[in-house]
């Protein structure tokens, strides 16, 4: 199941019209608690582009649907197929058919915000840090932390 969900976020990494910043496995595969091939698999896809949660909100069932089209155009060498099982408003979920083993992997795709990266961003733009002094780096680091708490 492994490779199979490491082909999806490569793939993911790849999507047309949009910029991912990152995917990362969730649940039990990002903690590494999975049991055989049972599990299914949770991945967070953290998006750039989007300013504010709402705007995220309010694009993600564009964002699911895009997916599943573009994983459907997937390299059929690794996958066969790829459903979408169903949706809601914090995550899309798919099933897909590896071509090899004929196994399906299960997959819940969340759209996510960097909201701490944001906050960061806002936070150095307003102080005087921005001036970029070395030496103010971790306190930056440590008021923002505070910030994101808030």
């Amino acid at each position: 199941m492994k490779k199979a969900v490491d082909s999806i976020v490569r793939q993911l990494h790849h999507m047309p019209d949009y910029s991912i910043k990152e995917v990362v496995k969730s649940g039990s595969l990002g903690k590494g608690t999975t049991v055989g091939d049972t599990a299914d698999a949770d991945l967070v896809i953290f998006f750039n582009g989007y300013q504010t949660m709402e705007e995220l909100i309010a694009a993600k069932p564009k964002i699911i649907s895009d997916i599943a089209t573009y994983m459907n155009r997937f390299d059929q060498s690794v996958f066969s197929k790829c459903e979408k099982i169903r949706e809601n408003e914090y995550l899309g979920q798919f099933r897909f058919q590896h071509t090899e083993t004929n196994r399906f992997v299960e997959v819940d795709i969340l759209p996510a915000l960097d909201v701490v990266a944001q906050r960061m961003f806002i936070f150095l733009k307003r102080s005087s840090v921005l001036s970029f002094n070395i030496e103010k780096l971790p306190i930056a680091f440590a008021l923002a932390n505070q910030l994101v708490r808030l």
